[in-house]
């Protein structure tokens, strides 16, 4: 077991970790597992560590619950600033609207296959996918793991389980010989967060982004506007650019038949090629 250093704090490494980074197979890693499993700590320690390598390395953080990069109701892909591990940031974010793939799987797989090819856009030849906790039957969870894997193609799958939990998910891709897939216990460390502290951590995300902020009052007239029944203030919307990426979050304050006003990062006034409604309320104050 060795030590690293995971955004800014330090860990302890798993020898399991440190053999599975050497054996994997070629192409992207698609990491799985039930809340409260460490999936992010995994997939970002493995991103830095592939790096470290020399590999050209990007991260799709596919949790919109619980992100490492980007902002609660967005899908994101980090990369290593200047080629350099240990500073992956923000490339691109791709708006879902809520915290959970729930209600929102087209959308959740029609982002990270863009995000996808963005990073291979960037040169990107390994791709680590983190995604939500998301894994039981009834919510949809077995259909968005098992859609999402044929949709990436992954080389190698790692599942991070506790118990029985992701039974549903890994049996077929056991004898599935197209996935390398390697089932690793959830590390000793691993401490599990209840869904105060979990909203907490979505408030201080939200709060961090719109520290300073100002009103963007952006006229509807030739304005792409999607899903226009969530716009309802205090709820998140997305302003989208023309590439259909995340320009920048907002949070509704006024609509009328001629405009939508929205409160928006200070440095993010650029009027949108299109505006997509949101289903979370952002209260700034709680």
């Amino acid at each position: 077991m060795s030590r690293s250093h995971d955004m800014g704090a330090s860990i302890l490494v798993p020898a399991a970790w440190e053999r599975l980074a050497r054996e994997l197979a070629p192409g992207p890693v698609l990491v799985i597992g039930a809340t409260d499993t460490g999936k992010s700590t995994f997939a970002i320690w493995l991103a830095n560590t592939l790096t470290t390598r020399g590999e050209s390395v990007g991260l799709l953080d596919a949790d919109m619950g619980q992100p490492s990069y980007g902002i609660p109701g967005a899908m994101s892909l980090a990369v290593p600033a200047s080629g350099h591990a240990g500073s992956l940031h923000t490339s691109a974010s791709w708006f879902v609207g809520d915290t959970s793939p729930v209600r929102h799987m087209l959308p959740v797989l029609a982002g990270v296959q863009c995000l996808r090819d963005h990073a291979m856009e960037l040169g990107v030849t390994r791709l680590v996918i983190d995604t939500t906790g998301l894994v039981s039957r009834q919510g949809g969870g077995v259909a968005l793991k098992r859609w999402k894997a044929e949709l990436l193609r992954p080389g190698s799958i790692v599942a991070l389980r506790k118990a029985e939990e992701l039974e549903g998910v890994l049996g077929p891709w056991r004898a599935d010989s197209r996935f390398h897939l390697v089932e690793l216990d959830v590390a000793a460390q691993v401490r599990p967060r209840s869904p105060e502290q979990r909203a907490m951590r979505r408030r201080d995300q939200w709060r961090r982004v719109f520290t300073e902020c100002a009103e963007l009052v952006v006229p509807r007239q030739g304005l792409a506007i999607y899903e226009i029944e969530r716009l309802r203030p205090g709820r998140l919307a997305g302003l989208v650019d023309a590439c259909g990426f995340l320009q920048s979050p907002g949070i509704v304050q006024r609509v009328s038949d001629e405009m939508i006003a929205l409160l928006v990062p200070a440095g993010s006034m650029l009027p949108p090629l299109a505006i997509w409604g949101g289903d979370v309320e952002v209260d700034l104050c709680a």
